[in-house]
């Protein structure tokens, strides 16, 4: 016989999780605009995406939970320390004599540069939730893939790893929003995974 008598809320990893996903996405399509609406820094935004990515959806980026190490623990409560993976996708054409592949990598930095300064402006270092919930934010690496073989569109890929420190409860509470956190991103649920929708202009 269960002993658990109340609904088990998601779990801090998991509002981790969603919550980079939404301000990366929020605040890319915001530095697009700030740039002449450039569509270069306008990612498509997923999390947990397994599906093969077509070039046809690039930029993209994919937030996704790589592991978590739990210490300091008592009845009530364990520290998580989470690792996350931004996958950052790009792509472009040669042209006016640069090769493709040159130019997505160019893109590709660019694109993963604005990520890291999002992801460690002091302003999210609780990423928008109430202290304490969230302990720490920390860009801890950014890796580049060797982009293969490539076709007529040149395209690769970069990874950003984020770690975030935050409490697992076993006595669960929801932790809050901050009141001046405000996005009109949407997540929307598709057959290739979670994603953010940008807002209507």
């Amino acid at each position: 016989m269960s002993v658990i008598t109340t609904l088990i809320p998601s779990q801090s990893f998991e509002l981790i999780r969603d919550r980079l996903g939404l301000i990366i996405a929020d605040e890319l399509h915001n530095q697009s605009l700030l740039d002449n609406g450039n569509p270069d820094i306008d990612a498509n935004v997923f999390v947990e995406r397994l599906i093969p990515i077509d070039h046809s959806e690039m930029p993209l980026v994919n937030v996704m939970l790589a592991k978590g190490v739990y210490d300091s623990h008592t009845q009530t409560q364990s520290d998580g320390t989470y690792t996350y993976h931004l996958d950052f996708y790009t792509k472009a054409k040669s042209k006016n004599n640069e090769e493709g592949d040159k130019l997505a990598v160019l893109k590709l930095h660019r694109l993963i540069g604005i990520g890291r300064a999002i992801i460690s402006d002091y302003r999210y270092n609780t990423l928008a939730f109430v202290p304490p919930f969230v302990m720490s934010v920390k860009v801890t690496e950014v890796n580049i893939a060797d982009p293969g073989n490539q076709d007529s569109v040149s395209s690769c890929m970069g990874r950003l790893t984020v770690v975030v420190k935050a409490p697992e409860h076993s006595q669960l509470k929801e932790p809050v929003t901050i009141g001046n956190f405000h996005t009109q991103i949407k997540l929307v649920e598709t057959d290739k995974g979670y994603f953010y929708a940008k807002p209507e202009e």
